[in-house]
């Protein structure tokens, strides 16, 4: 269990994980964003990994799909399938993809996550 008390000259780790579900059905919300949240509350290694999981079910509950922007065709997005059939395994599956790869500084176009209604709806 995790310190969720942890805070941020403007938010604590649990207003975050509250408020986080905020923009999915509207512009998304990033894992460039969720990953440098979780690190400006001084999460590191495995409690990182742990914050950074439930920000992955708080969205995934709250009816997120994970996308990439679209190369091509008319819509924006396009769902990432291969993450699992249930939210916990999406959840820990996105977090070990990130782990498996180091741990990388995330980029603007890494995932996205947006409701179904914008994932089919949202054009170009």
């Amino acid at each position: 269990m995790i310190d969720l008390s942890r805070s941020h000259s403007r938010y604590s780790a649990r207003q975050y994980l509250q408020w986080l579900p905020n923009e999915i059905d509207g512009d998304g919300e990033s894992w460039f964003r969720i990953a440098n949240a979780a690190q400006h509350l001084g999460y590191e290694r495995e409690e990182l990994q742990e914050f950074l999981r439930l920000c992955m079910l708080r969205l995934l509950d709250s009816g997120a799909v994970p996308v990439l922007f679209a190369a091509e065709g008319p819509l924006t997005w396009v769902e990432q399938i291969n993450y699992g059939s249930t939210n916990e395994e999406r959840a820990a599956a996105i977090v070990a993809e990130w782990v498996a790869k180091g741990s990388p500084r995330p980029e603007w176009d890494d995932l996205w996550f947006v409701t179904r209604r914008v994932l089919e709806t949202s054009r170009r």
